[in-house]
């Protein structure tokens, strides 16, 4: 699980990621979360030691 701004996520294959997006509120000059989602790594879907994201609420893969 990350839930901190900008965080990423990676897990074994039967267990479960669960990720944090946030945006920036002009308003009120702070971050605030705007999604959080919880995915099983099913190797196909989420694929198993592959670094994700949360991206418009959708998983996406990235690279450190």
């Amino acid at each position: 699980m990350a839930a901190g701004y900008n965080s990423c996520a990676k897990a074994k294959k039967g267990s479960w990621i669960t990720l944090a997006e946030w945006k920036k509120d002009d308003a009120l000059d702070e971050w605030v979360p705007v999604c959080v989602k919880t995915e099983q790594v099913d190797g196909k879907r989420i694929k198993e030691d592959v670094w994700y994201r949360l991206t418009d609420g959708e998983f996406t893969e990235v690279e450190l």
